[in-house]
């Protein structure tokens, strides 16, 4: 995590050189939507007391909306929310013990980010830079997240652009899994569960076009 808030830090640092771009005034909202794929990375392995939990991350595709406001020609604050069908995985096995696995399957990813994008030069095709932080959750469970990436912006008119980028996320989830008990006592049956704790270091990399209009 520190290596990647070290170069968002580094991608960040190069608004300096920008800044005559960035004086100028030419204020606008934009509003769009994207999709592509996201290849998932990362999973883990917890080994405590009698408890065996593996977790794994799968690749997918993901889509949404955002909404950003232009300061100036090379600097644009830009908000997302989307949402993708990368499956995370949770397996806990119970070892010296006959229960078997217990799984947890997430098939839906929720992400929010606020980034900052910065174009390196202006024309009708402009590459920028992006970083920014936010949310990935998995329906019960959030954990904040940073990104960094890059990018082509192409101006098909005044109003309208198309953008193709990369972006790289990384984010530690805590998350648990219940494991069930089940005692037999007096002729009854007796069941309770347990939330056992895991860590999880994911990493995702996106690849998205979207499509985006202005309004002055």
């Amino acid at each position: 995590m520190q290596r990647l808030f070290l170069q968002i830090v580094i991608c960040l640092s190069a608004v300096g050189v920008l800044e005559p771009a960035l004086a100028q005034s030419s204020s606008a909202w934009e509003i769009g939507v994207y999709g592509g794929p996201i290849a998932g990375k990362g999973g883990s392995h917890t080994s405590e007391d009698e408890v065996e939990i593996t977790t794994s991350i799968g690749d997918g595709s993901g889509g949404g909306l955002n909404i950003g406001y232009s300061f100036a020609p090379a600097l644009t604050l830009v908000m997302d929310a989307g949402l993708s069908t990368n499956d995370h995985l949770v397996d806990m096995l119970v070892l010296y013990y006959d229960e078997g696995n217990s799984i947890e399957e997430t098939t839906e990813l929720f992400f929010l980010n606020c980034n900052v994008l910065v174009s390196l030069w202006q024309d009708s095709l402009a590459p920028f830079i992006t970083a920014g932080a936010g949310w990935i959750a998995f329906v019960d469970v959030a954990s904040p997240a940073l990104n960094f990436g890059c990018g082509l912006t192409w101006r098909i008119s005044e109003k309208v652009s198309l953008r193709l980028q990369a972006r790289q996320y990384r984010t530690e989830l805590d998350g648990s899994i219940a494991r069930v008990y089940t005692e037999y006592q007096f002729g009854e049956i007796y069941i309770w569960e347990e939330q056992i704790p895991f860590k999880d270091d994911l990493r995702f990399q996106e690849l998205r076009a979207e499509l985006v209009m202005r309004f002055p």
